[in-house]
């Protein structure tokens, strides 16, 4: 049964292409080839080359990103944590900073 309704159809397409003039399908195709490059210029795509190059800018940034924060984690391997020794205030010549009121300053 499939077979026959795929043959009317093509019996069905060939009577309708009689009936269009022979310029019909050319002028469809470069109607459909304009409206498809149309769209993929609304797309905003960019070409191989350019992303290519993107994608090479963006891989050199992540090595300087890792560079950077490797060469910030060695000065703090090297020193240490800073130790507050539990307090919240400095000391200034042997004394608490709190007995200097011209000396705070607010952090």
């Amino acid at each position: 049964m499939a077979i026959g309704k795929f043959t009317t159809a093509v019996r069905a397409a060939k009577t309708i292409k009689s009936m269009l003039p022979d310029s019909f399908f050319e002028d469809m195709k470069k109607y459909v080839e304009t409206q498809v490059q149309s769209v993929i210029g609304k797309m905003n795509l960019v070409s191989r080359e350019e992303y290519e190059e993107q994608n090479k800018q963006l891989r050199q940034l992540r090595e300087k990103i890792e560079t950077l924060e490797q060469s910030t984690a060695k000065p703090h391997e090297q020193t240490g944590p800073v130790s507050g020794g539990g307090s919240n205030s400095r000391r200034i010549m042997g004394q608490r900073q709190e007995n200097w009121p011209m000396l705070q300053t607010k952090l």
